[in-house]
């Protein structure tokens, strides 16, 4: 699911029809996970959307900042925070994996500009 943090992805793993929030407890319908509706008081339900104040949004690419992750007010704002564009509508992302290695060539050589549908780039 985007936005999870890698350490927490196994907690949204679909086991059956439901899902527990992380921190507060609540069980809701596994269908309302990334509904854009905060059922979670923790917020957790939403790990992919601007529906739940104070939550953050991991981009598996750092942001655009240097840091890896946001805040969740500026997921699917129309901005794009992390560098492959992951925070936004119709998760927009690079034409090629981005790693560590291909990312080092790339500030060190003279290659093609990607762009992303979204204005700011890495």
């Amino acid at each position: 699911i985007p936005g999870v943090k890698t350490n927490f992805a196994a907690l949204y793993a679909k086991r059956g029809e439901h899902f527990k929030c992380l921190i507060s407890g609540e069980i809701i319908a596994y269908k309302q996970v990334n509904d854009d509706y905060c059922d979670c008081v923790d917020g957790s339900d939403e790990p992919s959307t601007n529906a739940c104040e104070n939550n953050a949004y991991y981009c598996k690419i750092r942001s655009f900042s240097g840091k890896d992750k946001i805040e969740s007010s500026k997921v699917n704002d129309g901005i794009c925070d992390c560098c492959d564009g992951s925070d936004e509508w119709l998760n927009h992302t690079l034409p090629f994996k981005l790693n560590a290695a291909n990312l080092q060539a790339m500030k060190s050589s003279k290659i093609q500009v990607y762009f992303t549908p979204c204005i700011n780039r890495c």
